[in-house]
């Protein structure tokens, strides 16, 4: 009976101390509910880790401990960070909520790199059709040229 009893105690410290040193996975956000477009920091907290993967929910990944993420539209995000510390894993996830910008904001993409543009209130007429002309691909692969002095 003796011998039962020290046989499942050394199993039970095995399974515990075993489980200490599995990785925990867990992850903070630095903002509550990020407004689109916005870089979101997230703040790893997990432990007994070696390498991190991290899933944003929008197709992108990353390996970086706490990485910034860029979201560029707003919904709802699921969040996937993965603790490796050997071949033990662990996963959590989160939901990440982006709202919609509080303003009129189009995002520009040339060969030197991304613009945002704020369309105003204040022009409706204007707003609207450069929306519309965008949705009906018009500005697709359209070169802009104009240089004016001091401008």
């Amino acid at each position: 009976m003796i011998r039962n009893v020290s046989i499942l105690y050394a199993i039970g410290m095995v399974i515990l101390f075993g489980a200490c040193n599995a990785p925990k996975a867990l992850f903070l956000i630095h903002q509550e509910e990020p407004e689109a477009p916005s870089k979101v920091e997230f703040i790893n907290r997990s432990e007994n880790a070696e390498n991190y993967e991290w899933d944003f929910g929008d197709g992108t990944y990353s390996v970086e401990s706490n990485p910034e993420h860029r979201y560029r539209r707003s919904g709802t995000y699921t969040v996937k960070l993965k603790a490796l510390q050997g071949k033990r894993t662990r996963d959590l996830e989160k939901e990440i909520v982006v709202q919609p910008p509080s303003s009129t904001i189009v995002e520009v993409e040339t060969d030197h790199g991304t613009m945002m543009i704020e369309l105003f209130d204040e022009t409706p007429l204007h707003r609207d059709n450069f929306i519309k002309l965008v949705s009906e691909g018009y500005y697709d692969s359209l070169l802009f040229h104009r240089v004016m002095q001091g401008f």
